[in-house]
């Protein structure tokens, strides 16, 4: 007994260490993301309205239950801190001219008005235009961006650290509650450089968001690949087969995976 938890703590070691370096991995990547939008910030500031045209969205209410106008709706939970989740789009129930009016183009860029957690004020991602004829609810401000401003451009300095601080103060209100609206929004100062700058830095930014993403997927994959060792190597000690010797990896991956292949 004292043998098997001397070679399953060492093998355990092993896989700790293996996790904290992953973690290191991932606290990098998000470092060199934060950093690589800071760079992103370049040119004369430029008041928001006099380079995009900033616009509310409309109030979920009853009467807006579909019936027989009834368009997509982004809400709040469509727009992440990791981009556009479309996995679940509501409809509601459009009038008059709203559509027309509040339809969504491609480029533009959603910002969240409030959440519960004040860092989540301001968070932003452009509109792929991957739904047609789709609007957005009021607690989503719709910025769109002007000839001479690059959507991507727009997204990438909106998102940098400067600018979440920005947003911060403006959000801030004597009553404590932390909350944008395109009032506060109008106050807003952008840097903006001439438009073949923003196209080389939106070609770096993609660039950059493209590695990290294949980065932050190899990580996953490796947590997960870790984890399941883990119960492997529990598995393992629990019959008694830890030998301590390279035949242990034999052993491990065979308490790994079922006969069919799953990991366990």
């Amino acid at each position: 007994q004292r043998r098997i938890v001397e070679i399953l703590e060492d093998h355990l070691s092993r896989l700790d260490a293996a996790q904290v370096e992953l973690r290191r991995a991932r606290m990098r990547a998000n470092a060199l993301w934060t950093a690589t939008l800071s760079g992103a910030r370049e040119g004369e500031d430029v008041a928001l309205p006099e380079m995009a045209d900033i616009q509310g969205g409309i109030q979920k209410q009853p009467k807006r239950k579909p019936v027989k106008h009834h368009f997509p709706f982004l809400r709040v939970a469509n727009v992440t801190s990791a981009g556009l989740d479309l996995d679940d789009v509501h409809r509601a129930e459009l009038f008059g001219d709203e559509l027309s009016r509040l339809r969504l183009q491609r480029g533009d860029l959603l910002v969240v008005e409030g959440n519960g957690s004040p860092s989540q004020i301001g968070r932003a991602a452009m509109w792929d235009g991957s739904i047609e004829d789709c609007v957005h609810q009021n607690h989503l401000i719709r910025v769109r961006p002007r000839a001479g401003v690059l959507p991507g451009y727009l997204e990438s300095v909106w998102n940098s650290p400067e600018n979440r601080r920005t947003l911060m103060e403006v959000a801030s209100s004597s009553s404590g509650l932390h909350t944008l609206s395109v009032t506060k929004l109008k106050k807003l100062q952008i840097p903006v450089p001439d438009i073949d700058r923003q196209r080389e830095i939106v070609v770096r930014v993609e660039e950059t968001r493209a590695a990290l993403d294949r980065l932050l997927s190899s990580i996953a994959a490796a947590e997960a690949h870790g984890q399941a060792l883990r119960r492997g190597v529990l598995a393992a000690a629990f019959e008694g087969k830890l030998t301590g010797r390279h035949t242990d990896s034999e052993v491990i991956d065979a308490a790994v995976a079922e006969p069919d292949g799953e990991v366990t």
